[in-house]
């Protein structure tokens, strides 16, 4: 009898022990996952212009807070609540955690960090032209409403594609494969953003007469850390989808991090050298482009398929990556960062291909759990049927048809209430000054601030402004265009001018570059100007070279940019 009890008892230290291992393996992917937001945030402020990369920041901190809210108090109860009415559409239960079932809490904080990476997929579609507020709503609404249904559908133990759903109406034998968010994840957030930046229309001067113009971020090398810190991240979610060490747990953590690393390589490399061959030369950016498509590509499938098959996932990942960024240009739609190639449609493809085609029966049964013995379904190419493939078909078109539709309406909604997209002369002069808190970089604020014009009180910038337009107004004009014409081309004097008194701040940066080549033009020719003015004129002129060579634009590219 007590030799009964003994074992009991050290059974339940073995059990306790055995969640206490599973709950630190979920917190500690939950932080690496967490940890891609600040990849996302280097990724989209290197990817943007110099003179919007406050305002993206500020978009992704926001992501965090207001998914975090969304989440929290709707998101998780409608994706994974069991409580007074079991469906296979919605959960209901654990609504701001108000159960205090302290059981669940570590997969809760692990599925809001996945959560967040979904939202945030959108901001670099729309990033440089939508409006603030209209991104805050949109954040609330895609973590409380969209994204949770698609993970009850085929995450929960209720869903009703849901491999996990054992007891209650299932479509399939299996049900739909989606191991760590392919679908779930990154198909939904890319679908979201496409429609967004279909809504809002492409940037100023990203296609002229029909042709694409390729607008380059301000820093590549804020792009590289941040798609290394991506390519981290990704170990927490295609590994940390076990939600255990425990019960061979390890093993397919370990066959997740292995996949995820070959294919993220093969997408890389294949990706860099098929842009070689068709450019002729070396792009850093496709490089990144293309290891991070090929962990998208392999996340639905990572602990499904054996290592092989990952150098294939990863090669198609490529592939696929290039067709969408040809038809978004075919097709005028501007995604600055190429989240819809990357994310949607790689998504896509590693959700059909890998499970639908490559995934193995030992694994499948192994991850979801089914006895051996009972019925099962795998990869066409690896001996399974055609019903595998079908599914999988089917559940990538049904989360597309849902995710557009929801999007567009939620977009179509808050255009026609608070507007999507910011008005020209902001996106022109840059989202910084006006929904970004100020510039980014101190080099901005100094040309702001140092140039001679908002020096001192009301009354004596009045002044200089006049007296700078009587003393242009009184000089020869014919010199003047000649000069202007062949150092610079077109004119700026087409650029709104601001008509309120808080847009007069903004005019501050723009004003130098517009009147550099008229004091540069009559610098020499007005000898009657004090020694004060040459010396404000001549800090003038090194704040505007500086902020050209700091914007990595000459005169000219700068004001084709402009239109």
């Amino acid at each position: 009898m007590s030799d009964a009890i003994n074992g009991a008892h050290l059974q339940d230290v073995l059990d306790s022990l055995n969640a206490d291992i599973d709950a630190g393996w979920i917190l500690s992917n939950t932080f690496l996952i967490f940890f891609m937001q600040a990849g996302f945030s280097l990724l989209e402020a290197g990817a943007v212009r110099i003179k919007n990369v406050a305002n993206i920041l500020l978009k992704n901190l926001m992501c965090a807070a207001l998914c975090t809210l969304g989440w929290f108090g709707i998101g998780y109860g409608l994706a994974y609540g069991s409580g007074f009415w079991t469906n296979p559409v919605f959960g209901t239960g654990s609504f701001f955690l108000l159960d205090d079932n302290t059981s669940i809490y570590a997969h809760f904080v692990t599925q809001w960090a996945i959560c967040s990476v979904s939202v945030t997929l959108c901001a670099g579609a729309v990033a440089e032209r939508m409006n603030l507020t209209s991104y805050f709503c949109y954040n609330f609404v895609m973590s409380s409403v969209i994204y949770p249904l698609i993970v009850h559908a085929f995450w929960s133990k209720n869903g009703w594609m849901s491999p996990f759903n054992k007891d209650n109406f299932r479509i399939g034998t299996v049900g739909f494969m989606d191991w760590a968010g392919g679908t779930v994840v990154h198909l939904t957030g890319g679908l979201v953003g496409l429609m967004g930046t279909i809504l809002l229309g492409p940037r100023i001067g990203r296609f002229r007469n029909g042709v694409p113009v390729k607008i380059q971020g301000h820093s590549k090398t804020l792009m590289l850390l941040g798609s290394w810190i991506l390519w981290l991240g990704f170990y927490g979610i295609t590994a940390g989808a076990s939600h255990r060490l425990t019960h061979q747990g390890s093993e397919m953590s370990a066959l997740a991090a292995v996949n995820t690393t070959i294919a993220a390589a093969t997408g890389a490399l294949t990706t860099l050298f098929v842009h070689c061959v068709r450019s002729g030369r070396y792009d850093l950016t496709e490089g990144m482009n293309g290891a991070l498509a090929g962990c998208v590509a392999v996340t639905p499938c990572c602990s499904l398929i054996f290592p092989w098959a990952s150098f294939f996932i990863g090669c198609i990942a490529s592939v696929v990556y290039f067709l969408g960024c040809w038809s978004l240009e075919k097709l005028r739609i501007d995604d600055p960062l190429s989240t819809v190639p990357v994310h949607a449609l790689c998504g896509a493809a590693g959700t059909i291909v890998g499970n639908g085609l490559f995934s193995s029966k030992k694994y499948v049964s192994r991850a979801y759990s089914i006895p051996e013995g009972h019925p099962i379904e795998y990869g066409l190419f690896l001996g399974g049927g055609w019903e595998q493939l079908a599914i999988q078909c089917l559940g990538v078109l049904v989360t597309s048809a849902y995710a557009i539709a929801c999007s567009f309406t939620m977009f179509f909604f808050l255009n026609r209430t608070l507007g999507l997209r910011v008005r020209k002369e902001v996106e022109l002069r840059g989202l910084d000054l006006y929904e970004g808190g100020g510039m980014a970089y101190a080099l901005q604020n100094a040309a702001v601030d140092l140039h001679p014009a908002n020096r001192g009180g009301i009354a004596r910038r009045m002044k200089r402004k006049r007296e700078d337009k009587k003393r242009s107004t009184t000089r020869s004009g014919s010199s003047l265009k000649s000069t202007s014409s062949r150092s610079h081309g077109r004119s700026l004097n087409h650029l709104p001018t601001p008509t309120t008194e808080g847009d007069a701040a903004h005019d501050r940066l723009d004003r130098p570059l517009q009147s550099n080549h008229q004091t540069r033009s009559h610098q020499h020719n007005d000898h009657s100007e004090s020694s004060k003015d040459d010396l404000r004129t001549n800090s003038t002129h090194r704040t505007e070279d500086e902020v050209r060579i700091y914007l990595g634009a000459s005169d000219r590219s700068f004001q084709e940019s402009a239109q």
